[in-house]
């Protein structure tokens, strides 16, 4: 699955790789301070293109990202996973 990180990198990586393991693939710095465990939300990105292009959200990505984080269409990058072309954009708050 292709995908980019708004100014930071791009790459190709496999079907259903989260988007934290596609950071790391890609050597793209991307914060999460539980190690990828769902219990921080420090890894919480935007989706700038192809967020029906990621797995649903389920489980404790909800609760971590909070319901307002989640109406506005964020996602935990340890969470969700790539099917297709996703534009990525890691906030700057860390």
């Amino acid at each position: 699955m292709r995908v980019i990180f708004e100014g930071r990198g791009e790459g190709t990586v496999p079907y259903d790789t989260t988007i934290l393991q596609a950071a790391r693939l890609l050597d793209v710095p991307l914060t999460h301070y539980c190690g990828g465990n769902c219990t921080c939300g420090t890894c919480r990105v935007g989706i700038a293109e192809g967020a029906d292009r990621l797995s649903e959200p389920r489980g404790n990505e909800q609760m971590v990202l909070g319901e307002q984080r989640a109406r506005q269409g964020d996602r935990l990058a340890c969470q969700a996973r790539l099917q297709g072309p996703v534009v990525v954009k890691i906030p700057d708050w860390f």
